[in-house]
């Protein structure tokens, strides 16, 4: 859902309700999630079946995407769609991704 001020006679009293409510997705524009491809800080942002894949730990800005198959490289758990990154944590602190992976039970 997009939404465009100029439809409204009252841009910024509308602007400051609905975007705090919504996600600004650029200026003058807010949407109820950022769609795939675009860009987005936290899994929350984005719509569903979508998390906010990052290149690194260490990026504060990602884009929103599917969950990775086994074998892709990732950062977090949550990038995959085994619900598991197989990363050490020298490779984590060095910026470096590990691999989706099936959890291992134990």
């Amino acid at each position: 859902m997009y939404v465009n001020y100029a439809m409204y006679d009252n841009p910024v009293k509308l602007s400051h309700y609905v975007c705090s409510l919504l996600y600004v997705a650029q200026p003058g524009v807010c949407v109820t999630c950022v769609q795939d491809t675009q860009t987005c800080q936290r899994d929350a942002q984005c719509c569903a079946g979508l998390v906010c894949q990052k290149a690194s730990m260490y990026d504060v800005n990602g884009q929103c995407a599917s969950k990775l198959p086994l074998g892709a490289e990732c950062h977090d758990n949550d990038q995959c769609q085994s619900e598991y990154c197989n990363i050490d944590w020298h490779q984590d602190v060095q910026g470096h991704g590990g691999q989706c992976d099936n959890p291992t039970v134990t």
